[in-house]
């Protein structure tokens, strides 16, 4: 649960940025690839340090979380606007 509610706070967080930047919907942005990555490490992380008074996630585990999402989700658009299943590429 906790994981799901950051995942989706950090892509309504990089949303209100990117319409405050003047960015269009549907339009291609990098944070696109891995604000729920992002958002759900950082959550997970608060949920531990808060609630069980110790965190095993630490910057690191974020980061890495960053970096695994990115080719993911990428690769994973490409292949499905090429299947049809997409309207964008991105």
């Amino acid at each position: 649960i906790v994981l799901g509610l950051g995942a989706a706070l950090g892509d309504h967080s990089k949303s209100f940025i990117k319409r405050r930047l003047g960015k269009p919907p549907g339009s291609a942005w990098w944070p696109d690839r891995i604000d729920f990555a992002v958002g759900g490490g950082i959550a997970l992380w608060l949920y531990n340090t808060l609630w069980v008074g110790r965190s095993w996630v630490g910057l690191e585990h974020i980061i890495m979380l960053a970096l695994i999402a990115w080719p993911v989700h990428y690769i994973g658009n490409k292949l499905s606007y090429r299947n049809g299943w997409r309207d964008t590429p991105h």
